[in-house]
């Protein structure tokens, strides 16, 4: 008999993080969200991860992982041979909040149709329903944290670069184009969690101190919402940026670098493969709007 989903006791959490080492760097996004989850929890403990495994064990080989930071954003793992063991957790626990709009984020190929049919058998086994469910499928892009250290870049004469605040996050909610559009107040402090317990890069003009580019360190552990506003493209500020914070997290965190580009984006992609990144599986997002 299976076990249900149980909390993770956090000092077990350093060995599930270990444990996502296997098969490197296929689950290295995983590896790198275990890390971030780490660090928000000894930062704010009231904005951190949950984990859940099957009976409370790191070693399960499975796991679901729930975080409401203005979104409410589940993650959930298993390794190829715990795919019946994720299918269970996710249909028999209750760990995850079924009455809200639900973001399932960085769904891995290998285990995406088992997310799908624990969706499909919910609707019988807790009646629940939705309005609509929107699938968005991404590239997953990995670069090692030696690569990153040697990325080189220059700041032009009229900019200067340094971490965004929550102040810039109104700015960049509104170009985000994953923008909670019929609720960007929440889409809004999810951005603002990102620039207050991780880091960031923007590059401001020395004249007026505004923001024309930006990417951020997000809750996965990845980097994110890489935006430069219209009339600054074409000028290389995004490849300055994503430079910037790459080299700065392998250098102060010892992080390699994940991220993720939709599918039909091929001006991202081009930029990512000309720094060198290699793109790995594809990972879906699936969002629920429910409604009862």
């Amino acid at each position: 008999m299976m076990e249900s989903a149980q909390g993770l006791p956090i000092e077990d959490w350093p060995l599930l993080r270990d444990s996502l080492k296997r098969d490197w760097p296929i689950y290295a996004y995983y590896y790198n969200w275990a890390i971030n989850a780490i660090k928000w929890r000894k930062k704010d403990p009231k904005s951190a991860w949950s984990i859940y495994c099957p009976g409370g064990r790191y070693d399960a080989g499975a796991f679901i992982a729930t975080a409401s930071n203005g979104e409410y954003t589940v993650i959930v793992f298993a390794f190829e041979e715990s795919k019946d063991m994720l299918q269970k957790i996710i249909t028999d626990s209750d760990v995850i909040d079924w009455s809200r709009e639900i973001t399932f984020a960085v769904v891995h190929q290998t285990f995406a149709d088992v997310l799908e049919r624990a969706i499909e058998n919910m609707k019988f086994i807790k009646k629940i329903s939705f309005a609509t469910m929107k699938k968005t499928t991404t590239i997953n892009y990995f670069q090692s944290k030696d690569e990153c250290l040697q990325f080189e870049f220059q700041v032009p004469d009229d900019c200067y670069l340094r971490p965004l605040d929550v102040s810039h996050i109104p700015l960049v909610n509104s170009l985000w184009p994953h923008q909670n559009r019929k609720n960007p107040e929440l889409s809004q402090k999810y951005l603002e969690t990102f620039v207050k317990l991780n880091t960031s890069a923007g590059l401001f003009r020395k004249e007026d101190d505004a923001l024309v580019s930006w990417i951020l360190h997000d809750d996965i552990g990845s980097l994110g919402t890489l935006q430069t506003v219209e009339a600054h493209k074409q000028k290389g500020y995004g490849k300055i940026v994503a430079k910037a914070l790459a080299k700065n997290l392998a250098e102060r965190e010892g992080l390699d670098s994940t991220l993720f580009i939709v599918q039909s984006n091929v001006a991202s992609q081009k930029l990512f493969n000309s720094l060198g990144y290699r793109p790995l599986k594809k990972v879906c997002w699936i969002t629920l709007d429910m409604k009862y």
